[in-house]
This record gives C-alpha cells, structure tokens and sequence, in this order.
C-alpha cells in the first residue's frame, strides 16, 4: 500500500538559478530517483540471492581485509561481505554509466574501473505516475555542480552476517545544495522498495500511521545493537523511554518510525526476540547522540523521513545533517530521527 503525495517542501531546500552552460551537466530529478529505485531493487536481490548461496565472502575491513571462516565472523571488527561490493558495483558502476557528471559516494573501496558484468542500463521511469504539475519545477532541470548521490550498499552487515535478515536495507541517497532530496531503502528480503522525494510524498511503505493518529506521549525508542556506547545509554535514561527497542541498521530503524512498527517477514522463521532481547514493535524515535554513522546510512533514510513530515536533527534539536561534496563524511554528533517535528522533536532532543 503507497502513500500517495504529501505536499510538502522542505524549507531547508533553497532553490537557485542556474545558467545554461554547455560545460555544466544538468540532470532530471526525477529520472535519477527512478534510475535509484531500479538500481536498489536490483541490488536487494543480488543481497537475498547472495545470502540464500550460503557464501557470503566475509572479510574485516578492520584487519587488512583478511577473510573469515564462519566461527570468524561474529567477532569482526567492521565485516565486508560479497553482498557489499557486488551490490556497490551495480550501483556505483549503472549510474556513472547513465550520469557519467554525477557524483557518486559509496562506504566501500571499490577498484576505478568496474567490471560490465555489474553494469546495466537502469530504467528512468518511475514505478508510479506522478503529477509533473505538482512536482517543484527545478527538479526537471538540476545541476550536477548541486547533487551528491550517497550509497550504502547494504546497511546492516553485522546482522547480514549474523542471519538477522530483516535488519537488511539497501540505501541510496540525493542530496541537494548539501541537503537530502530524495531516497531509496531497500529490504532484501521481502522485496520492499521505499522511496520519497521531499516535496512530492513517500512510495512503498506498507503502514503508515497518520500524525493525528499517534500517540504523542507514547516514548518507545530505537536504537543501536552493535555500536553501543555510553553516552547513549546515558541519553537514553534522560530521555525516559516506555522503552528501548535494540535493532540493527540504520535504514530499517527509520522505517520503523515512519511504519510505527517492525515490519514482520511472515514467511520466514526467526526466533522470538532476536534482536537484542526485546520483544519487537512500534518505534516512535530513533535515538544516535553519537559517532558510529556516516552520510551514506543517513542521506536516504532522512530523505525518505522529510517526505513523510518527520524530522532528523543533531542531538540539539537545531543542526541539520549536511551532504555536500567534500563534506567529512562521519556524523560526528550523532542524530535524533522522529516522526513529527516541531515540540514532538524537541522532546527527544537535548544537547540544547
């Protein structure tokens, strides 16, 4: 079920004029989503179909890239797995392919020139009709001098690794004069494509509650499984939570406050509690006031927030994440991810 249209603009896009310069390589928005939307989905498969082979090719980027046996791999210190760099080949080697002036940003190290096997030619058209009247007019007609196209391959591969199957995205993010335009998040394993585009709605999702439906002064928080720390445990007591939801993956996390819920994969077999103990449910905020992401896990999760009127901000309720070209890729700060913004944000934020 999509979530059709949300008129929204985020005001934080400032629209700019652009000269016609034949040096200057100007793209349609909306054939670069499409393209995005292809290219994710294509590569969720090649994750799901790597997984089911059993081999996996893990090695830790943390120790020279040294490959592991499967007793191994629960112990690496940042796992790389086939799926990452197939799946970063796909993506990274089709778009520069279609969009030879873009910018392209991806988490791994893959060699300058990709092999054919990995690139296609993706599809430009949207799974969707959208009203192009409704759709803000310089997205027809953007500078590639504005746009950064960030790629988390697979987010989520400590839980990849471990079997932890629905913690699994696929992201690819725009940004736009330094700020998230338009996402794409992936779930491998059920086939799911979400996408949003700020200013025109969000696509794919299968729930979605409506603000005026939700309870305001319900406080159930998602955070982080594999990268604790204490100063989030230590926000996370100042915050005063209902209660604390422990998940892999920062994609599936934003999702979950966007769905209010875990989205449970029906045909599959997980054991009850798998992540972390908690017994699974609703999310109302994602809280990260800390070191441990970077603009590829963040760029299509917040801009598929932003399209559905939610909000990511620093831990000060205040700063927004920043994705321009040349920025330094770690979140330094951390991040607060809500469903609504406004008071509601604010009450989770508070590094003021």
């Amino acid at each position: 079920m999509s979530l059709q249209g949300l008129d929204l603009i985020d005001k934080t896009l400032k629209v700019t004029a652009h000269s016609e310069d034949e040096n200057k390589a100007n793209y349609d928005l909306l054939e670069l989503v499409a393209a995005c939307y292809d290219l994710g989905s294509r590569a969720g498969s090649m994750i799901a179909k790597i997984f089911e082979s059993g081999d996996l090719g893990v090695v830790d980027k943390g120790d020279d890239d040294k490959k592991l046996s499967a007793s191994e791999q629960a112990k690496a210190l940042d796992p790389q797995t086939a799926a990452d760099r197939r799946a970063q080949k796909l993506i990274l080697g089709s778009l520069k392919k279609k969009f030879p002036h873009l910018c392209v940003l991806g988490e791994e190290e893959v060699e300058k020139n990709i092999q054919s096997e990995f690139i296609i030619d993706p599809s430009t058209t949207l799974p969707v009709s959208l009203d192009r009247k409704k759709v803000p007019s310089h997205y027809f007609h953007v500078s590639t001098d504005d746009l950064v196209v960030w790629v988390d391959p697979l987010d989520g591969t400590k839980e990849y690794t471990e079997g932890i199957k629905e913690a699994v995205t696929c992201l690819i993010g725009i940004s736009y004069q330094g700020r998230p335009v338009a996402g794409v998040v992936n779930r491998p394993f059920v086939s799911q494509t979400v996408w949003g585009i700020v200013g025109v709605g969000v696509f794919g999702l299968q729930y979605h509650f409506k603000g005026d439906s939700r309870d305001t002064k319900r406080r159930i928080c998602l955070t982080t499984r594999s990268h604790g720390a204490k100063a989030i445990e230590d926000y996370l007591k100042d915050v005063k939570p209902d209660k604390i939801i422990r998940a892999g993956g920062a994609g599936g996390k934003v999702l979950m406050v966007l769905e209010g819920h875990l989205f449970f994969l029906r045909y599959m077999n997980f054991k009850k509690n798998v992540l972390g103990g908690e017994t699974l449910g609703e999310g109302d905020a994602y809280i990260f006031p800390s070191v441990g992401t970077k603009k590829w896990d963040t760029c299509a999760p917040e801009a598929v927030l932003i399209a559905a009127k939610g909000l990511l901000t620093e831990p000060d309720g205040k700063t927004l994440l920043r994705y321009e070209k040349g920025i330094n890729v770690n979140n330094s700060k951390g991040f607060i991810a809500t469903w609504s913004g406004g008071d509601y944000h604010q009450s989770f934020c508070l590094h003021k």
